[in-house]
């Protein structure tokens, strides 16, 4: 399993010569495994995500996970190339939020005359699935695109036949709407994204239940402690978390590496490389996300 940051950003998208090592893109990765490209969100980021399938040539096809619907989590749909050739088959898969399935969201977010191109603008095969928590997705083998899987109903597939499955958890702590967590586990091993989340006091302990012994946990850790409390208008409720609150999800997790991402568009280099330094004298496994990093698990 190799996981790529493409953008690593949260709210909006940032420039700037303070801003070239962690890069200002906002929320996209691309995880490769067991032959198969799985993309987590559709912020900035994807439209680099494009360039590199691009690169690599046909098939073009792709499965695209969404947590939630904030623009800075699909800003970079309208731009993602692939999704206009013909040939190329995507499964796009999110959460129902404020009442509305996948479809819908899509229908309305690229609606005119909002976007520069709508649903039917983009000529790839498209398969939609709105997801709630007891779906899991599964990657079969010699298949390229998922299964959707009930796990309240008896009926499933052949489970011997099962290479690659994301399970799924609706998180509480993103406010309106909540968001939705993804983990990809394949031979043994296990990447969590858990962005766009606050703390609970003692730990969010389904999240903990959640992400137990993963290789890899992404995770929200948006704000410093002293901009989370400060003055004059703290962010709690606002839905993000802090280093800490990484830290106290990784910890009783057991999980093997933490990454700190979705970091604050206020925070520079500098910023960032602080928060991380200080995270990594408390646990020496954890990391700042950055564009263009590509982790193994």
């Amino acid at each position: 399993m190799i996981v790529e940051f493409f953008g690593v950003r949260g709210s909006h998208s940032v420039t700037g010569p303070n801003f070239q090592k962690f890069g200002g893109n906002t929320s996209c990765l691309l995880l490769t495994v067991a032959g198969r490209r799985i993309v987590l969100d559709a912020g900035t980021g994807l439209i680099n995500v494009a360039k590199r399938v691009f690169q690599a040539g046909p098939p073009f096809d792709a499965t695209l996970l969404l947590s939630h619907y904030h623009h800075d989590h699909l800003a970079g749909l309208s731009y993602y190339g692939p999704l206009f050739v013909p040939s190329a088959k995507y499964t796009i898969a999110g959460p129902r939020m404020g009442g509305l399935s996948l479809p819908q969201v899509l229908d309305a977010y690229l609606a005119q005359p909002f976007s520069p191109f709508q649903p039917d603008d983009m000529a790839a095969s498209k398969t939609l699935l709105t997801l709630a928590e007891r779906h899991e997705l599964w990657f079969l083998r010699g298949q390229a695109a998922p299964v959707l899987v009930d796990t309240t109903e008896p009926a499933r597939p052949d489970a011997s036949e099962l290479e690659v499955r994301v399970r799924t958890l609706t998180g509480l702590g993103h406010p309106r709407n909540g968001v939705m967590f993804y983990r990809i586990e394949h031979d043994g091993r296990s990447v969590v994204y858990a962005t766009d989340t606050e703390g609970f006091g003692g730990g969010d302990q389904r999240l903990v239940r959640f992400a137990q012994g993963a290789d890899l946990l992404i995770h929200d850790a948006m704000y410093t402690e002293a901009k989370y409390t400060g003055a004059p208008v703290p962010p709690q409720g606002w839905g993000h978390s802090t280093p800490e609150m990484a830290l106290e999800i990784a910890r009783q997790a057991g999980v093997k590496q933490l990454c700190l991402f979705h970091h604050d568009p206020v925070n520079d280099d500098a910023a960032v490389e602080k928060i991380e330094a200080a995270a990594q004298a408390v646990w020496p496994a954890a990391f700042a996300a950055r564009e263009g990093l590509a982790v193994t698990v």
